[in-house]
């Protein structure tokens, strides 16, 4: 005779419930930790290291600030480590890949052309904001002082200023370092 009891039928669908309870919370853990890592755009340069975990490039803008640099130095040296014009950062999980363009007639034509596409406030606005708080590039396109603000700098983005200010600009830099 076999003295093992068959397990009641309320035990079993009660059993197959947490089985199920379980397998369903483990695949959204998953799903959900597969869609904090960072997703980089197809042929933009990127640091590799950065897209392997769930935080991207935000450690190593803090181990950077925490040297006393400023994190806008760390944004303009990317451009140089890829040797790119074009970068792309991963800020933290969740959120897309936030596109650097360091060529300067590239990022003129998107801000000059601004009021004619459909920018809305958010992340594009705030990040100018956070960078240049009182220039064009960080105002709503119907704030009374963007087209002002706009022309104001368009005289300063001609070729001749340019070159002009490049030469003030290496010409300091070696009384700088003439002086250390």
């Amino acid at each position: 005779m076999c003295s093992c009891k068959v397990m009641p039928l309320e035990i079993l669908s009660n059993l197959l419930a947490v089985v199920t309870t379980i397998t369903l919370l483990l695949t959204l853990c998953y799903l959900l930790i597969q869609r904090a890592y960072p997703r980089p755009l197809a042929g933009i340069p990127y640091n590799h290291a950065a897209a392997q975990g769930v935080l991207g490039d935000i450690t190593e803008i803090a181990k950077y600030t925490r040297t006393g640099e400023s994190f806008r130095t760390w944004f303009l040296a990317q451009a140089h480590r890829h040797k790119s014009a074009v970068t792309q950062v991963f800020l933290g999980p969740f959120f897309k890949a936030a596109i650097i363009v360091s060529d300067y007639r590239e990022v003129n034509d998107i801000l000059s052309h601004r009021d004619a596409a459909d920018f809305k406030r958010g992340i594009k606005v705030d990040a100018f904001h956070g960078i240049l708080p009182h220039a064009f590039p960080a105002m709503e396109t119907f704030d009374p002082n963007f087209k002002s603000s706009r022309n104001l700098a368009k005289d300063l983005r001609t070729p001749s200023i340019l070159h002009t200010v490049s030469m003030y600009s290496h010409n300091l830099t070696l009384l700088l370092e003439l002086n250390d």
